[in-house]
């Protein structure tokens, strides 16, 4: 049998950002945010949660839904003023990873003046990440900050399934076995299962093989 399922060796990313975001008891509240706004009752939330949790899927999703502005690179060079000109609704995605303290304090009291609706995410809380600027640790805090916990099992099951499906990866009827081998057997964690994943296509793609429990086991090998 000749494996000709797959195109591209990376392509991780959702297919549509309202639609395939699976949802499970450690992402629901955050899930449940998105789909509220434009009824939040607050204008500033926090979403976090560690690396590969959803946290960008869920930005998109927000943005698709409000037509918010990303905050990017470029911005963080500039006065927030050209910033705050490019909408109503903002996302600050990694947050806590921007350095210019004094930016994102200014940022933040000019969404406040324009009422403006603001989603940062990040791998911390605000209540977690200590500013050095003690405005801005305190401006931080006030706001309401949501978890992305924990994966649980199920959830990593749904997570697998749809990203190898994704991939326009074939899957076997033991599937459910396949998934019970792997998360046995690995970190259960977003970031170890996108990591098996990849490699998992690697070899596919490299191989011409077929997705079945060998191959599986092979990959966890050589990890």
């Amino acid at each position: 049998m000749t494996f000709q399922q797959l195109i591209l060796p990376l392509p991780l990313p959702p297919k549509e950002p309202m639609d395939n975001f699976v949802v499970g008891d450690s992402n629901w509240e955050a899930a449940t945010w998105i789909k509220r706004w434009p009824e939040w009752p607050v204008k500033h939330v926090t979403i976090h949660g560690e690396s590969a949790s959803g946290k960008t899927h869920l930005a998109r999703w927000f943005q698709a839904k409000s037509n918010a502005y990303f905050i990017s690179e470029a911005d963080l060079q500039q006065n927030p003023d050209l910033s705050i000109q490019k909408g109503s609704t903002f996302i600050v995605d990694n947050y806590d990873e921007i350095r210019d303290e004094n930016w994102l304090f200014h940022f933040y009291n000019l969404t406040k003046e324009h009422e403006a609706d603001v989603l940062f995410c990040g791998q911390h809380s605000p209540g977690q990440f200590l500013f050095t600027l003690p405005d801005l640790r305190s401006r931080m805090r006030s706001i309401l900050s949501i978890t992305i916990g924990q994966p649980e099992e199920v959830l990593l099951k749904k997570i697998f399934r749809q990203r190898l499906e994704n991939l326009g990866i074939f899957l076997p009827d033991d599937f459910e076995d396949i998934s019970h081998y792997v998360l046995n057997r690995i970190e259960r964690s977003y970031a170890a299962l996108d990591s098996l994943i990849l490699k998992v296509n690697d070899v596919l793609l490299r191989q011409q093989r077929t997705f079945s429990l060998p191959l599986v086991r092979d990959v966890l090998t050589q990890s």
